[in-house]
């Protein structure tokens, strides 16, 4: 779509999929890696309930992890702690909040080194998300909202994931339908 088009060229991503809203979003690409029961993902303790609905969808397990003490972003120190303890942690869900953006140079590392899906709770963030992150990281995907309280709106709903995994793409695109 045109939409698609435009936000692909702006947030320099290769995919994006146009969505009902963010939650959607969040779902969908925890579906698409197949998730299920038995698996974990971490979730910050100060988040939308939709952070952490979208893998309970599933039958996934969120490990909320308490914000860091000089801001309200998930506390990467007790990421690395409870990664050591939890082999069933599949995947990591920062969210962005209130202009501040997390730390993902250090969330991909974590990544790579522990095998996660790194999927961004980017519904406040369109705008500032892209200055953050190398967007070449194959296995990350990120969600946006354009409900009627954000930055970028669309008469009350929608929203958008983006990612450079092609295949993750397109199934979303058909578990979308």
């Amino acid at each position: 779509s045109k939409l698609e088009k435009k936000l692909s060229g702006y947030l320099k991503y290769e995919n994006v999929i146009a969505l009902n809203s963010c939650t959607a979003g969040l779902h969908l690409a925890l579906a698409a890696k197949n998730f299920g029961k038995g698996d974990k993902f971490f979730a910050p303790v100060l988040t939308f309930v939709s952070t952490v609905e979208c893998g309970e969808y599933l039958g996934m397990s969120p490990v909320l992890v308490d914000c860091n003490p000089n801001g309200f972003l998930i506390d990467l120190n007790f990421v690395e702690d409870k990664l050591k303890k939890d082999r069933n942690i599949k995947a990591i869900i920062p969210m962005h909040y209130g202009g501040e953006l997390n730390d993902m140079e250090n969330i991909f590392s974590i990544a790579d080194k522990y095998g996660l899906f790194v999927l961004e709770d980017a519904a406040h963030a369109l705008e500032k998300s892209i200055f953050n992150k190398k967007n070449s990281y194959f296995d990350h995907a990120i969600a946006f909202s354009f409900y009627a309280n954000k930055n970028i709106t669309s008469a009350g709903e929608g929203g958008a994931l983006a990612t450079n995994n092609k295949h993750l793409a397109d199934k979303v695109k058909k578990l979308s339908l």
